[in-house]
């Protein structure tokens, strides 16, 4: 029996699909979201939530998402250019129990026990149909359901990669005599790597490399090795007070080559498969789906042209394939037998333990602030060059907009940045000309695009009189002026998911309407 039709569903409900699923019905998207397994999974592991992911998640659904949730660590990374400067570990099953919480309240229940049987594309819906025998309609259909994605088989698409030749532990174990408790530590053995993340009261996920790839992976075996290797792999004897579980993996490095397929898309793992290193797996994931959801909502519920969606594989392929090779390159990094590259290896640990820009770099390629869309069809550069040399070298279109205080009370800029809307920036300097192009400018977006853009002026002193279709913000310390380059009166329309779509400097009305019109 076919139910009546929705405008998205979900298949897959891990921290990506639930994410999607939070962002559509917040954006007034009708969505269901499914899963395969009988009831939410407790899963141990742990997931590192990088910088760039919490600012996403606080926007989304406020600073305190994870108050009540079981944090385990909170590394500090000083360097990262967010205000989120460090890394959250927190049990993969309580994010998404928040999550689906948060769903909850959006009138929205994660359907369990719903297998995937087939896709049938239709003129302008797809149909799901499940393996009870139940059909799903809906405009469009997202694949979140993992590295054994039964949306991407489903549509014959080629998982392009191969499986690494070593073998992998991982498990959770106390331990008493570890120096450091509070800090990842990683140890390189010329029989593999090993790191140890602290879980707290002195428990640690352990990470090895344990040789070349067996069939062996019984749980016996896997503690008795992770009781061996920290005996000969660590310089310092410690006590191993219990080892909760244990288990051995393999890896994959694979990427589907169109994340976009007629109506339906691919996300998270279903899309990207990768070594585990810089915890990239998850965070890149649900930014694929951050993506993704405000274009549906455009779409869906604005009216904007359905070709604004091909631009989710023209923005996140590039980016799931960088994440690929750059993991791929550290593993071969830390993991080689090769003479040179061990003698190297060493080398290069002394030197970036010397070199705090190169530090600095790393941690934030790690936390995500510095993934772009430079390149994408939706990122436009001034036609005309700029008026201030350091505008034309401060940031661009297609990278992300930088946060950052203002008023008195606390707010930050990310604090204004919600909903499904774009927002544009207008920034005030001493040059009184300035004024009437934002009145104009502020009217006639109105006018035209009614709350689809909401316009903020960054004054850094209290204005005279107010522009009444526009909100004020105070940067009284120029901390964002500082940061957007702005020393002359100068425009930054943002997208929703806080991405520089565009900038002028002086403020060209014409290229930021021709911009909005062309969507």
């Amino acid at each position: 029996m076919r139910k009546k039709e929705i405008d998205c569903l979900v298949i897959g409900a891990g921290p990506v699909g639930l994410t999607l699923a939070c962002q559509l019905r917040q954006y007034g998207v009708s969505c269901r979201i499914i899963d395969k397994v009988e009831s939410p999974v407790i899963r141990t592991k742990a997931a590192g939530i990088w910088s760039r992911t919490l600012e996403f998640l606080a926007q989304c659904y406020g600073a305190s998402i994870f108050a009540d949730g079981k944090r385990i660590a909170h590394l500090h990374l000083e360097g990262i250019e967010s205000f989120y400067n460090f890394i959250l570990l927190i049990p993969q099953h309580e994010t998404e129990g928040i999550l689906r919480e948060h769903l909850q309240r959006l009138d929205t229940e994660v359907e369990y026990g719903k297998e995937l049987s087939l896709l049938r594309e239709e003129r302008e819906s797809v149909v799901a149909v499940l393996k009870s025998g139940e059909e799903i309609e809906a405009k469009w259909v997202v694949g979140c359901d993992g590295a054994h994605s039964r949306v991407r088989h489903a549509l014959g698409l080629e998982f392009v990669g191969h499986k690494l030749d070593t073998q992998w532990i991982v498990s959770d174990l106390q331990l008493r005599g570890l120096p450091l408790e509070e800090e990842v530590q990683v140890y390189l053995h010329e029989e593999g790597p090993t790191a140890f993340f602290p879980l707290g009261k002195r428990f640690y996920r352990l990470v090895a490399e344990t040789g070349p790839l067996k069939d062996s992976a019984q749980e016996g075996k896997a503690k008795a090795e992770a009781e061996r290797l920290i005996k000969a792999r660590l310089p310092q004897e410690v006590e191993i007070e219990e080892i909760k579980r244990a288990g051995f993996f393999s890896i994959h490095e694979r990427q589907v080559q169109q994340y976009k397929s007629g109506r339906v898309f691919l996300a998270g793992d279903a899309a990207h498969v990768h070594s585990p290193l810089g915890g990239q797996g998850m965070n890149t994931g649900i930014h694929d789906v951050n993506n993704l959801a405000w274009k549906l909502a455009m779409v869906i519920r604005r009216g904007l042209l359905p070709s604004l969606l091909e631009t989710y594989h023209e923005e996140r392929f590039p980016v799931g394939e960088w994440v690929v090779k750059a993991t791929s390159r550290g593993m071969t990094a830390i993991t080689s037998r090769q003479p040179l590259v061990a003698a190297l290896r060493k080398q290069a640990a002394r030197l970036l333990a010397n070199l705090p820009p190169v530090q600095s770099r790393i941690r934030n390629t790690l936390a995500e602030t510095e993934i772009h869309y430079r390149e994408s069809s939706l990122s436009k550069e001034p036609e005309e060059p700029a008026t201030g040399w350091k505008f034309g070298k401060g940031i661009t279109a297609g990278e992300r907009a930088p946060d950052g205080a203002v008023g008195e009370e606390g707010r930050r800029l990310y604090d204004y940045l919600t909903g499904c809307r774009f927002h544009l920036l207008l920034f005030t300097s001493d040059e009184d000309s300035s004024r009437a192009v934002m009145e104009g400018l502020c009217s006639t977006l109105r006018k035209e695009f009614v709350d689809l853009v909401q316009v903020l002026i960054v004054d850094t002193k209290p204005p005279a009189t107010a522009i009444a279709e526009a909100v004020h913000i105070l940067d009284s310390t120029a901390d964002l002026h500082h940061k957007y380059a702005a020393t002359r009166p100068s425009a930054y329309l943002l997208r929703p998911d806080t991405y520089v779509a565009c900038r002028s400097q002086p403020i060209s009305e014409v290229e930021l309407l021709s911009y909005m019109r062309a969507l």
